[in-house]
């Protein structure tokens, strides 16, 4: 099972989408985010 996981986006949409369209491409199964969203 390949667990994409990622934290401290802290409101940066656009290096969120690349970190999604990387785990989409790997074939993530699930997608954890550790924290820390918020600008």
């Amino acid at each position: 099972m390949i667990i994409g996981v990622m934290s401290d986006s802290h409101g940066r949409a656009h290096q969120v989408t690349k970190a999604i369209e990387i785990f989409d491409r790997q074939r993530a199964e699930a997608i954890i985010h550790c924290g820390d969203v918020g600008g």
